[in-house]
């Protein structure tokens, strides 16, 4: 049988045919598998990254206080716990879990706040209460947006006053019931969770161990007990200081006892290569108790803000902080009165 120049042109036409649907089948097939992986790797939670070494040939000091595997990390009996004593405080508080919910975070989230807040709903309806209200509804937030346990707390010990902000701290975080505690204080920002989930799983902490405005803690029913014992008969509730002095006395050996300074950016100490990428979080501790959740005039800003290029990071700290408050919490900045949390929520330690 004679092949006619139509026939052989359809041929020609169904092998290029053949040809092409098998590549673009093909191509489809690899494009599939690897988008199959990536959400495979995507909803898979990572573990924690090993901190790099000092040289190629011995470990950085940090390193080996860490594990070098995550096999054996029992994730639900570490926390990131957040404590707030007053409504105002409640935002930032939720600040940072959005920031661990986004970043994947592994470890439980816990949010102690005073239980009397639970019990003011009724009633004439005053200024507080409208504060309370605001607290409580970022409370629902947390819970239900990014997996929170929230746990009501009475203050530390009998006889002192419900209302008072400084009837709840740092001890009751030594009594819920986790094996390890983180709790970063206010004003702070969270940039990288990852390097605070490091601390949280895998350090040998002792019942108390600071950074600047940051807590690792191992709970003890123990410690917690002789904390409130010692509280209870200073014959006051203790101010600030003495409350300091207390758990310095108790836990002589609270700083942390690695160099782990990298992971703090202080806004007071900006320099002008600054590296955010290499910090966990920021701390708000400039002059006069200033702080970027409150309404305060350039003049004021201007003069704690730094010189030079370490201003244009400060700017930068300031502005991520107010957008993370107005898209978490929904609120505008708060008026300045010329207090702000560093008297109650210290820097250098956190009660």
């Amino acid at each position: 049988m004679l092949l006619t120049s139509s026939s052989i042109s359809m041929g020609i036409s169904s092998f290029i045919v053949f040809v092409f649907t098998s590549a673009l089948f093909l191509s489809g097939y690899i494009l599939q598998q690897q988008t199959v992986r990536n959400l495979q790797s995507i909803i898979k939670p990572l573990p924690p990254k090993s901190p790099p070494t000092t040289s190629s040939s011995a470990p950085a000091p940090t390193q080996l206080l860490l594990a070098t595997t995550t096999a054996d990390v029992d994730w639900s009996t570490v926390a990131f716990a957040q404590l707030v004593s007053e409504p105002s405080l409640v935002c930032e508080a939720v600040m940072h879990f959005a920031v661990l919910e986004r970043h994947n975070h592994q470890a439980q989230r816990v949010l102690l706040y005073p239980r009397t807040w639970d019990k003011r709903r009724t009633g004439e309806r005053t200024m507080v209460d409208t504060t309370l209200s605001t607290a409580r509804r970022l409370l629902d937030q947390a819970r239900l947006r990014y997996g929170v346990q929230l746990m009501p707390m009475d203050p530390l010990f009998e006889g002192i006053d419900v209302t008072d902000p400084r009837s709840y701290a740092m001890p009751q975080l030594l009594s819920i019931p986790y094996k390890q505690v983180l709790r970063l204080g206010a004003p702070t920002l969270l940039l990288d969770p990852e390097l605070l989930d490091q601390l949280v799983a895998y350090e040998e902490a002792s019942t108390y161990q600071t950074l600047p405005s940051l807590i690792l803690a191992k709970p003890s029913p123990a410690q917690y007990t002789r904390l409130v014992s010692l509280y209870s008969t200073v014959g006051h509730f203790p101010s600030h200081s003495e409350q300091t002095a207390l758990l310095h006395k108790t836990f002589p050996n609270h700083t942390l006892p690695f160099p782990l300074q990298d992971l703090v950016l202080r806004t007071s100490a900006l320099t002008n290569d600054a590296d955010l990428s290499a910090a966990a979080y920021v701390v708000f501790d400039d002059a006069d108790g200033l702080e970027p959740r409150f309404d305060i005039s350039g003049r004021e800003m201007g003069r704690v803000r730094p010189p030079g290029m370490a201003g244009t990071i400060w700017d930068k700290l300031w502005e991520n902080y107010r957008e993370e408050r107005r898209g978490v919490c929904g609120l505008d900045l708060q008026r300045w009165d010329g207090v702000g949390s560093q008297g109650m929520d210290g820097a250098e330690i956190e009660l």
